[in-house]
């Protein structure tokens, strides 16, 4: 994606480490048995971002959560700029602190933290320099048509309620595609339905008006085109629906904290519904898609589309701060 989009950047490929299961879950058991070289694919994950940095001579690191990354930039003595939503995940189990524990130690070797959010009344660890600057998005809303010229440029109807739905296209995001489906056929309102997502199949769209997509590039158009969109618990799905002001049925992946804590924090914001993953039905389905219908969403400060604009100058100030 990458290499497609950035074509006249270099774009290297470091030894992946997986960490959550298919479900979404943290669990221990299953990093060493999916990763039993995991020590070996860190130090050559820290070989391979020392040479880029020393190659290119990087002023700056920015990085996620590539413990790597930001290891090399600290032995190099270089600037990092760690992005993250996550300061610590809810939970009190092993596992949960296990996780919490190493992103605590993540969070240290920053020299500056960014969170692509808005503050919630969570406290950072205090040894940490954080600074919140709302959501990153590909695109300001100002940068954005309108509701209507969107409608109408892709032909879509001006009167009928619209849901997009875009899971991700993993085994579970199909799910949810199915899901959403379903109870779409059961709703009174005659809804028109785009669907996004990889793995979507020529009869995804039977019995009902719409388009179906294995890819857009500009998602946000859709977004801002929707009436309600459906998805799951991914942090920068959420936050483009916040910005766009278009509610949202959040889905998140079974046993993963992160996308339980951002659907939540949506619904408590007035941003739209969250359905936990167990128990569901489409008539659940249904249910949260007539309720997101009747929610207005507020504006919410730095809940702008800016905070690309935010983090871009904190990073040059970092990088002309560097020797």
């Amino acid at each position: 994606m990458l290499s497609r989009e950035f074509t006249d950047v270099p774009v290297y490929r470091v030894p992946t480490i997986e960490v959550i299961s298919t479900s979404g879950s943290f669990k221990l058991s299953h990093i060493l048995r999916r990763c039993p070289d995991l020590p070996i694919r860190f130090y050559a994950g820290v070989g391979l971002d020392l040479k880029i940095i020393r190659h290119h001579g990087c002023r700056v690191v920015v990085s996620d959560c590539q413990f790597h990354a930001l290891a090399a930039a600290r032995m190099l003595d270089v600037p990092s700029v760690m992005i993250t939503n996550v300061l610590r995940l809810p939970g009190d189990d092993p596992s949960s602190r296990l996780v919490n524990w190493f992103l605590r130690e993540t969070l240290q070797l920053a020299d500056l933290v960014i969170v692509p959010d808005v503050p919630d009344g969570e406290s950072p660890p205090s040894d940490v320099d954080v600074v919140w600057v709302g959501p990153i998005l590909r695109a300001s809303p100002d940068e954005l048509p309108g509701r209507e010229s969107i409608r109408e440029r892709l032909n879509l109807p001006k009167e009928r309620p619209i849901v997009l739905i875009t899971a991700g296209g993993s085994r579970y995001g199909g799910r949810i595609v199915r899901l959403a489906m379903e109870g779409i056929r059961r709703l009174e309102e005659d809804v028109y339905v785009i669907v996004v997502d990889d793995g979507v199949g020529s009869g995804a769209l039977r019995g009902v008006s719409g388009l179906a997509f294995n890819y857009v590039d500009n998602l946000l158009e859709l977004i801002r085109a929707a009436d309600v969109v459906v998805t799951h618990g991914g942090h920068t799905t959420i936050s483009e629906c916040a910005c766009l002001r278009t509610p949202v049925v959040s889905i998140p992946l079974p046993n993963h904290p992160e996308q339980q804590m951002n659907a939540l924090r949506a619904e408590k914001r007035g941003l739209g519904v969250a359905l936990q993953p167990q128990n569901l039905s489409p008539d659940r389905v249904a249910e949260a898609i007539r309720r997101a219908m009747g929610i207005r969403v507020p504006r919410i400060r730095l809940m702008d589309g800016k905070g690309a604009v935010r983090a871009a100058r904190i990073i040059r100030e970092t990088m002309s701060g560097s020797p």
